[in-house]
């Protein structure tokens, strides 16, 4: 293969010449995305191509669902929306375009065939040394939700070869892009198999590469898009590094808000990117629906779907490389982890275990396909002790019911562990690797032993502020660290259709994330903002409102601010209305009585006992009585 000069190292005024990979074109918040980011280029001096396939390419990203066999025609509706949208995105941002399809010849045709009839086992098929096979298992493993060594029907068979086909098409006419359009930088959306080999092509000519993806807020937030420089756990890994001197500088008050609504995104399971049930705000008690022990200790182990790890193991193979995450497991793999909890729970009658089982394992709201990991849960999960409940996909029981009602959160590497860890929850991940996570305890002895006794450790852990303030500094670096905001012209965290015609501002920035050889993160920490004056009481005290806020929605399901939270004494006599804006709470034990206007709700929430008293606000200590009774001269915490 030809080799074309490795582009200088970026420098505001340097003209590059950006290809905008996008064979998922019909997904527009993808390609919505790299216009916008195209604009920005553009703005900058740089030159920006948009390539699409024109219906070449019988494995692309749109095309993944598709049934096997189906052709490659330009009259297929998806492929014809695909171009159409190419098209729009010309004539919306001012791009230039590139058809690949004008690119490819008829040796390339049986270029592919050849390669694809080759293979005896398709998953390890290559060409000039891109390990076509193993990227689109990366795509094949996530759409059937396979494992590895899950022996391939026909049809899987079929699908994969049919991807090897397109990679070797893929290859030969982005190789000729490069050549002839003397391309410097390549831009993909997500990771891809077609998007991972356009980067793993650059990297063989010394082109630059970016990964662009949205904001992973709210479910999704597409005002704000991280380009990264290569996959997600190498991303991770810079966000890593820079933890130590990044996880004592305050958030401003807006961050915390922003991270106070993601929680409550969350715990309300509105975006499709959830795969629970909703949070339920009746008065029941989730031990009863279950039938659990209420004089027993509750902990709650989540599991991890395991097809998209297998899929992320996949595409680091297929692309040679290997994780350098300074972090490791725990435990060899989920069932070790599980069958060490179920041990755990034989010597220790006096708790009870719930195993929450991704609900991603099996059909869900999102896709109509069960994994072939469950069935490998179901035997090892078959002979449980009195005290464990497995909670299976299917099952109409929200992960944060359980959450709430949990005393320790144990994780597998789902980012549910961090989601507990911002709610105050004493939270153990046994795969941070996975999760490329430091948050929670640093358990240095793989194994149970040291695993165990952190658990029992937790078990009489005493609620702690700077352990949520670190859970909620620790999001704002890996959401936004590496993020940029284009809010300016894209103003909904979601849209289906292109976003409007208008250059995003910090178009310099956009630049210099895309051409510039190191990550965003990484450029931003060589010129640190110091924090102001009193900067860390701002955040505890906006910190001290999301938690109030957080209270008030567990309860009634609304994401009202609360002025004031009371908590009531030991003793105090039970009241039936708070005064306007204020909320009032008892507790006994666990149980939680909250009264907000003429509303009472009473429920069992260890997570609202442990956190209330963080709630509170010390300064303001006058207000309105409470059922008569001035609660300030009972000895109140006051909100």
């Amino acid at each position: 293969m030809s080799m074309v000069p490795v582009p200088a190292a970026y420098a505001p005024g340097a003209r590059r010449k950006v290809l905008i990979f996008t064979p998922e074109a019909v997904f527009k918040p993808h390609s919505g995305a790299m216009g916008l980011i195209g604009m920005a280029l553009k703005a900058e001096g740089h030159e920006v191509l948009v390539a699409y396939c024109d219906h070449q390419f019988q494995r692309c990203i749109a095309r993944a669902r598709m049934p096997v066999g189906t052709p490659r025609q330009a009259d297929n509706p998806t492929c014809a929306l695909c171009v159409r949208v190419a098209d729009a995105i010309r004539r919306r941002y001012g791009l230039g375009t590139l058809d690949l399809a004008t690119l490819i010849t008829p040796e390339d045709e049986a270029k592919a065939e050849a390669v694809t009839a080759a293979s005896a086992d398709p998953r390890m098929a290559e060409h000039e040394g891109f390990r076509l096979g193993r990227l689109f298992m990366h795509d094949l493993i996530l759409v059937h939700k396979l494992a590895p060594d899950d022996p391939l029907d026909a049809d899987a068979e079929h699908w994969l070869k049919e991807g090897v086909h397109t990679g070797v098409l893929t290859v030969e006419a982005l190789r000729r892009a490069v050549e002839r359009e003397g391309i410097t930088d390549i831009l993909v959306y997500g990771q891809y198999a077609l998007n991972m080999l356009a980067c793993d092509l650059a990297a063989r000519y010394g082109l630059g590469a970016r990964i662009v993806i949205s904001a992973s807020h709210n479910g999704v937030d597409r005002r704000f898009i991280q380009i990264q420089p290569y996959e997600y756990r190498e991303f991770l890994a810079d966000i890593l590094d820079l933890w130590p001197a990044n996880r004592n500088r305050p958030l401003s008050p807006e961050a915390v808000r922003a991270i106070g609504d993601d929680v409550i995104t969350r715990l309300s399971a509105v975006s499709p990117h959830t795969y629970s049930p909703s949070k339920t705000f009746q008065d029941d008690d989730i031990r009863k629906v279950l039938g659990l022990d209420p004089g027993c200790k509750l902990v709650v182990a989540y599991t991890s779907s395991m097809d998209e790890i297998y899929a992320q193991d996949m595409l680091e193979e297929g692309m040679r490389r290997s994780g350098r995450l300074a972090l490791h497991d725990l435990f060899p793999d989920q069932m070790s982890w599980l069958t060490t909890l179920l041990e755990w729970m034989r010597r220790r009658p006096d708790l009870q275990l719930v195993i929450r089982i991704h609900p991603r394992e099996d059909v869900n709201r999102r896709d109509g396909v069960r994994s072939s990991h469950l069935k490998r849960l179901r035997e090892g999960l078959a002979s449980l002790p009195a005290n464990v409940h497995v909670v299976w996909p299917q099952d109409a029981v929200s992960s944060y019911d359980l959450m709430e009602a949990a005393d320790l959160v144990l994780n597998a590497w789902s980012s549910i562990g961090i989601e507990a860890a911002r709610l105050g929850i004493p939270t153990i991940t046994a795969f941070p690797r996975l999760l490329c996570s430091p948050i929670g305890p640093q358990i240095n002895e793989p194994g149970p032993a040291a695993y165990l006794a952190a658990c029992e450790s937790l078990l009489s852990w005493t609620p702690d502020a700077a352990v949520i303030t670190c859970a909620y500094r620790w999001y704002q670096e890996s959401i936004f660290g590496g993020a940029l905001s284009v809010a300016d012209v894209v103003t909904e965290a979601d849209f289906e259709e292109l976003p409007r015609s208008l250059v995003p501002a910090g178009t310099a920035e956009i630049a210099l994330a895309t051409l510039a050889g190191q990550p965003i993160q990484t450029l931003r920490a060589e010129r640190p903002s110091l924090p102001s004056a009193g900067a860390a009481e701002a955040e505890a005290l906006e910190l001290r409102r999301q938690l109030r806020r957080i209270i008030h929605f567990l309860f009634t399901g609304t994401r009202d601010m609360v002025s004031v939270l009371r908590v009531l004494p030991d003793g105090f006599p039970p009241v039936h209305s708070a005064p306007p804006g204020v909320a009032l709470l008892q507790m006994e034990g666990n149980l939680c009585t909250y009264v907000f206007g003429s509303r009472t709700s009473r429920r069992h929430s260890p997570l609202v006992a442990r956190i209330a008293r963080l709630a509170v606000c010390p300064q303001d200590t006058a207000g309105p009585s409470a059922g008569g009774v001035a609660p300030e001269s009972r000895g109140v915490q006051l909100g």
